[in-house]
């Protein structure tokens, strides 16, 4: 607990009570319980909240919904997107989503599991390049479009040669073949 200049909007005192708290917050039928920042005036005891606290219990609970159904979080979303230099509006039009979708996603919004889905679907290599191929003019600029197909045929080429690492057979008389004579 700390003290804190902050105006008390009932009796206008200056000083207040920095406090935490822990509450509860629906999401989609579920509870949350997540911390609280709030103040508590001194002199009249009103209790209030900060809108511009950097502290969103609303934002935790979210964040706790998308942990528990392993959907990706705001920032996941936003590093894979700007990885290969796509705006959102880029990324929206390749997956065929809205203008504004991807936004709402990176800001906090909660995706359903069909969008995480595509989400997840464009994060592997061979699928963006196939969304790119089939949907070129959502990367307007052609030099921009080249790069972001040379970095995906770059990491395809790869996780290819990581993938496919053929096993050498065992040699005559060792001990596989043996056993598996026996």
């Amino acid at each position: 607990m700390s003290k804190v200049k902050e105006q008390c909007a009932m009796c206008l005192n200056e000083y207040s009570d920095e406090l935490f708290r822990m509450i509860d917050i629906e999401v989609k039928g579920e509870t949350f319980k997540v911390q609280e920042h709030y103040y508590k005036c001194l002199k009249c005891g009103e209790e209030f909240i900060n809108p511009y606290d950097s502290i969103d219990p609303l934002d935790q609970a979210y964040r706790e919904y998308r942990k528990r159904h392993g959907l990706l979080q705001p920032e996941e979303i936003r590093d894979f997107r700007t990885s290969y230099g796509l705006t959102q509006i880029e990324l929206a039009a390749l997956l065929g989503l809205g203008d504004v979708t991807i936004s709402r996603y990176e800001n906090g919004a909660l995706q359903e599991p069909v969008y995480d889905n595509l989400l997840r679907f464009a994060m592997v290599p061979r699928n963006l390049l196939e969304r790119l191929s089939r949907s070129p003019s959502s990367i307007s600029n052609p030099i921009k479009r080249e790069k972001i197909i040379n970095k995906l045929n770059s990491e395809i080429k790869s996780t290819c040669k990581q993938s496919f690492k053929i096993p050498v057979p065992p040699t005559v008389g060792s001990k596989m073949e043996l056993a598996l004579a026996a």
